[in-house]
């Protein structure tokens, strides 16, 4: 159960079959990477496609479709520095069990994600613009785009341990959203269907 602001209580889908159950999939995954040969031209690009079915034609006791994809571009600038773009988005589809569907972790920076695929922690995401994103706990739909900022500090032959290390500082946006039930009370309340939070982020990484 959850209890709400005004003090009423919820039901909560666990997303889980009751009793013995199976969990088995079949992936397809396809990853065109080009960001090596950044460090050499001062661009480069990646592009992921994940595709995950489940059925009880492969002997699952869950049906559903999960697809992620996203991409960047990391632009070279006059003076050197790097400027990349970066869209992430996902949705599934069907009877997933709660650890395939998208935890605010998996797209705010602010919230811990998982550790080895296993999640740790409950805390919300932080609601900077007020538009509600900390009311999912879980999520069928969910998208993020980001723009970091890239300044070069050291680049040493690719024979070194650690050949190259940059600054950076990000900012950009996610946004996520439940359920069909979920999406209708929502907009039955007058509230966003898919609200949006605030993701920021600095630090140093290295190669």
């Amino acid at each position: 159960m959850r209890e709400l602001p005004d003090g009423t209580l919820r039901s909560l889908d666990l997303h889980l079959k009751q009793d013995l159950h199976y969990l088995s999939t079949a992936e397809f995954s396809f990853i065109w990477d080009e960001r090596s040969r950044a460090s050499l031209l001062g661009k480069g690009g990646h592009i992921r496609l994940d595709v995950q079915l489940s059925s009880p034609a492969i002997g699952s006791s869950y049906e559903y479709l999960r697809v992620l994809i996203g991409g960047g571009y990391s632009f070279r600038l006059p003076w050197g520095h790097w400027l990349t773009p970066s869209l992430w988005g996902g949705q599934v589809a069907g009877d997933a069990p709660r650890f395939e569907l998208f935890l605010p972790g998996d797209l705010a920076d602010w919230t811990p994600g998982r550790t080895m695929g296993l999640q740790y922690s409950t805390r919300w995401p932080v609601d900077t613009f007020k538009t509600g994103v900390n009311d999912y706990a879980l999520a069928q739909i969910g998208g993020r785009v980001d723009l970091e900022y890239g300044v070069p500090l050291f680049r040493r032959p690719r024979t070194s341990f650690v050949y190259g290390g940059y600054l950076f500082v990000s900012a950009g946006i996610f946004t996520l959203t439940g359920t069909r039930a979920e999406r209708t009370e929502r907009r039955a309340q007058g509230l966003l269907v898919a609200p949006v939070g605030l993701n920021a982020n600095f630090g140093l990484k290295l190669d």
